[in-house]
């Protein structure tokens, strides 16, 4: 009887902070960590800047005496997470803005990418109009025969970088007979 007095987890201990409660020895580790006015623990407003450790029966008293320090570090703590909000704030907004620039610079690009391509097909398609085609073929009695096909004004209206690589273009069709 008396071993397993020792060691039985229903039986009331006293507590081993000597806060003078009585506590089942299974519950001995919870008390100490969340009810034991003898534990010692960091101040509510550590988060804020006090960095002592008083035992929890204290904390009330704790907070009172240090009240006016406390103001202070939550004080400085408002100002520091206001300043970083406008901060973040800002960078939100540059951060709008340079999408903003991204997107009109893209919108611009693909406008001249339509244009280019309309120009293209404006071109092709005159050029389309224009082919010149032989006439009669081997036994036609076009034989021989070389046609010219001026197009230089199509020339003209092509948009180049460096300016055109031909002042003048001619294209020649032989026609075998």
């Amino acid at each position: 009887k008396e071993d397993h007095e020792g060691i039985c987890p229903e039986k009331k201990i006293r507590c081993r902070q000597e806060c003078g409660m009585d506590v089942k020895r299974k519950e001995m580790e919870e008390h100490i960590k969340e009810e034991c006015g003898e534990t010692s623990m960091e101040c509510p407003c550590v988060g804020v800047g006090c960095d002592e450790k008083v035992k929890r029966k204290e904390v009330g008293e704790h907070l009172k005496e240090k009240m006016e320090r406390h103001y202070r570090y939550f004080t400085e703590t408002i100002k520091g997470l206001k300043k970083e909000v406008e901060d973040q704030k800002r960078e939100a907004g540059n951060e709008k803005k340079k999408q903003k620039e991204m997107m009109e610079q893209f919108e611009k690009k693909l406008k001249l990418v339509e244009m280019k391509q309309h120009e293209h097909e404006k071109i092709q398609q005159e050029i389309n109009s224009h082919r010149v085609y032989s006439i009669g073929g081997a036994s036609g009695g076009a034989s021989g025969r070389v046609l010219y096909f001026d197009a230089s004004d199509l020339m003209n209206k092509i948009s180049w970088k460096d300016g055109p690589p031909l002042q003048k273009a001619r294209f020649q069709h032989g026609c075998v007979g």
